[in-house]
Order: C-alpha cells, then sequence, then structure tokens
C-alpha cells in the first residue's frame, strides 16, 4: 500500500512538471513575441474586409517618454466594419495580421480570419476610407467649389459619380468627385518582429 502511495505521489510530481514546463515555453513564446526590443519594419499590402468582425488580440506600438517603442494591449472590443480599408502584415496560421490604414495614430493592429480580407482592387469602389491629394471639393454635387484638399478621410455617403467625404480633425464634410479618391496609402508599419532569432 505504502508503495503504491509513492508510485502514486511519483507520477503526481511528474505530471505537474511537464504542464509547468508546456506554460513556461507557452508563455516564453507569447514573451517573445511581445519583446519590444525586437521591432521590424513591414511593408503592408491594402486590401478590404468583406465582412463585419472584431480584430482579435488588438494592440498599438507606441512611443514612450523616453522616445522608446512601447507595446500596450487593447482592452476592449475594436470592431471592424465591411469595406473598412486595412493593410495586410503577415500571414499566422487561418489568420492575417492587419492594421488599420487610416485613422489617428497609433493604429490597432491585430488579427482577422484569412477569408474575409480580399485585394480585390474592384471591391475598393465601395471602401469607406480613402485617400484624396490635391482634389478639388465642393459644397454640394455640381456645386460651389471649396478648394483643394488632400488627406485620408472617411466615406459618408455615395451618389452617382459623387463622394461625400470627411477628414479628420472636425472639419465639416465635402463633396468630391469618386475619381479623386486613391488607395495609395503609406504602407509602412512598424510592428513587432515574428521572426525567431538563434
Amino acid at each position: 500500500m505504502k508503495s503504491k502511495i509513492i508510485l502514486l505521489f511519483c507520477l503526481m510530481l511528474f505530471l505537474i512538471g511537464c504542464s509547468t514546463s508546456n506554460t513556461q515555453s507557452k508563455n516564453g513564446k507569447e514573451d517573445f513575441n511581445k519583446d519590444i526590443n525586437r521591432i521590424s519594419s513591414y511593408q503592408g499590402k491594402v486590401g478590404i474586409v468583406t465582412k463585419d468582425t472584431v480584430l482579435k488580440k488588438p494592440y498599438y506600438i507606441t512611443v514612450d517618454e523616453n522616445n522608446k517603442h512601447a507595446y500596450e494591449e487593447i482592452n476592449f472590443e475594436y470592431k471592424i466594419e465591411k469595406n473598412d480599408v486595412v493593410l495586410f502584415i503577415e500571414e499566422e496560421n487561418e489568420y492575417y495580421r492587419v492594421t488599420l490604414a487610416h485613422g489617428e495614430t497609433p493604429r490597432p493592429i491585430g488579427y482577422i480570419a484569412k477569408d474575409i480580407l480580399s485585394f480585390d482592387t474592384n471591391l475598393f469602389k465601395n471602401a469607406n476610407q480613402g485617400q484624396i491629394n490635391e482634389a478639388m471639393s465642393y459644397e454640394s454635387k455640381n456645386g460651389k467649389e471649396m478648394g483643394l484638399r488632400s488627406g485620408i478621410g472617411i466615406v459618408k455617403k455615395r451618389e452617382d459619380d459623387w463622394v461625400l467625404f470627411e477628414l479628420p480633425g472636425g472639419e465639416d464634410s465635402f463633396w468630391i468627385k469618386s475619381e479623386s479618391i486613391n488607395f495609395d496609402f503609406n504602407t509602412e508599419i512598424i510592428d513587432l518582429s515574428s521572426e525567431v532569432g538563434n
């Protein structure tokens, strides 16, 4: 009986040791992936989301008070809508790592399912965001000219060959011709390196 108890005790110690080893290995990998000293520059690819979704494991890469990059988790549900424009960073298993192509910086980075990201440029005609470079703005469709505008903004409405467009900063929306919108976003992205060092 005593030998059975000792054997059972040794077996439990062995199982606990294996479990701890696996946990440490897993946590080590997660910590490595978040190692802010392993920053890389990526050249993103512009894509469009084909279905409403939530960004998985979202985070920011920010700059701290010492002017060094810092990793910051996002602790709320970050929604991405159908026709939002994103920048593809890297493929990871059944997911793509992406960041938004628009909005204030730092921009959120996270994961979406591969099957809801498209690189088909024909779909961009319905994009929720776009970029304009020295595009003439108008008070209304075929209305009074308001001057040239540039920037990345949000499509509020589409009517015929016209788009009601809004730039960040709180200024009023204005109309532009749909042909004025492009998707030549700056695609350079600073993110954590996924490469394993020696």
